[in-house]
């Protein structure tokens, strides 16, 4: 947005999510403090019923210390900042009522992520390289 009239930005962001049927919200070490035109939007989203997903960047599968006060009750679903549990989350249905939902542990280890703690993890794939088999360009 080319722009550095607030209300303009708001507005324009606004719309945009207003298109939205999911909102993501990218929850890393400075989000709480984003209260100017991140708490607009996800105020937007609510008002609109867009399903809440909030994604760490910290890996954690919960809400924490990080998570915004102003998204920490809407409803979202928090998952952390990996593709095959945001594809997970991308097809989850909201069941009910509650200030925050979270996958049950099955759902991890079923993608093959190793839970430590409040953290879940892809492991990292083996080296398709590694045991002297490269591809012939790579001579």
């Amino acid at each position: 947005i080319n722009s550095t009239t607030p209300y303009y930005i708001k507005s324009v962001c606004a719309a945009k999510v207003r298109r939205a049927d999911t909102f993501i919200l990218l929850i890393g070490s400075d989000t709480y403090t984003k209260t100017v035109f991140v708490k607009d939007e996800v105020e937007v989203a609510v008002e609109k019923g867009c399903r809440m997903i909030g994604v760490n960047l910290n890996k954690c599968r919960l809400t924490d210390g990080l998570c915004p006060a102003f998204f920490a009750n809407v409803g979202a679903l928090f998952v952390p900042f990996s593709p095959r549990i945001i594809a997970e989350a991308l097809v989850w249905q909201r069941h009910g009522t509650s200030p925050a939902y979270y996958f049950q542990d099955e759902v991890y280890t079923r993608l093959g992520y190793q839970l430590i703690g409040d953290t879940a993890v892809l492991p990292a794939g083996p080296n398709p390289f590694g045991g002297g088999r490269r591809p012939s360009w790579a001579r």
